[in-house]
């Protein structure tokens, strides 16, 4: 979309000038924030695909770059314990740190998503030639039905491995197809 486009499509008024970037992205920040095109995408989709036998879902990340600087106060990271010499304990004994992943298993969806970065950042890959490109921004996370419709989609920060977002993913794209 380009130039009043945009602007209609998020839903300001057209008066026929251009509107400056800042005010756009305020207004798109705002307009994100209300989670009407999740909600209306997630309607769609229930009643179009709910009773149609899928085949195969797809799943894959897509990088987005942005020119955003990242927050002024990172997250913290948890302080790293030191541990004794001599055999990792088991991660089943009570009191063991668990992954994110075997934290999601039992929490219910909204926190699964809660618990996910979504702030800017810097993210890494590998390309096909084995060089690391770096990227900073965020990356879309999608369930693609047979190669055609897209089911669910989360949009993370870059740093998050695909990993981390298998369980929401697979969670609400068995909620919403079968």
């Amino acid at each position: 979309m380009t130039g009043n486009c945009a602007v209609y499509a998020a839903g300001t008024a057209c008066s026929g000038s251009r509107m400056n970037q800042s005010t756009f992205s305020r207004e798109f920040a705002e307009f994100a924030e209300t989670e009407l095109p999740q909600r209306l995408y997630e309607a769609l989709i229930e009643a179009t695909q709910k009773d149609r036998l899928i085949g195969h879902i797809a799943r894959d990340s897509s990088a987005i770059e942005s020119r955003e600087r990242f927050p002024e106060n990172p997250p913290p990271k948890p302080a790293r314990k030191h541990y004794k010499r001599g055999p990792k304990p088991k991660r089943s004994t009570p009191g063991s740190p668990r992954s994110r992943i075997e934290e999601q298993r039992r929490l219910a969806v909204p926190e699964m998503l809660a618990g996910l970065p979504r702030h800017c950042s810097l993210g890494v890959k590998k390309s096909s030639k084995g060089h690391q490109q770096y990227w900073r921004g965020y990356k879309l996370h999608l369930d693609v039905a047979d190669g055609k419709i897209p089911i669910t989609a989360l949009l993370t920060g870059a740093c998050v491995h695909d990993s981390q977002v298998a369980v929401p993913l697979i969670t609400l794209t068995s909620q919403r197809v079968t």
